[in-house]
């Protein structure tokens, strides 16, 4: 593992602390997000973290690429 991956790793795992206790704010960029799709849309979804956001608009749209530096973060989407 390179330094810019044991960086983004070990990020992750905080940034998936933080992002969890601020769930307002993650509805509300939900809510916002869903108004600009549709379901022929192909969305990226990049620094995906734990893939809260997309999870959450998947049935929205024809698909998701979900990509994050911290590769073990994104085997939970």
């Amino acid at each position: 593992m390179n330094k810019s991956e044991s960086f983004w790793d070990k990020t992750a795992s905080k940034y998936d602390q933080l992002e969890m206790k601020d769930e307002q704010t993650c509805i509300n960029i939900i809510k916002r997000t869903k108004t600009h799709l549709k379901i022929s849309d192909i969305v990226l979804d990049y620094g995906c973290g734990i893939g809260l956001i997309s999870n959450e608009i998947a049935q929205y749209v024809k698909g998701i690429h979900a990509i994050d530096k911290a590769k073990e973060r994104t085997l939970q989407i």
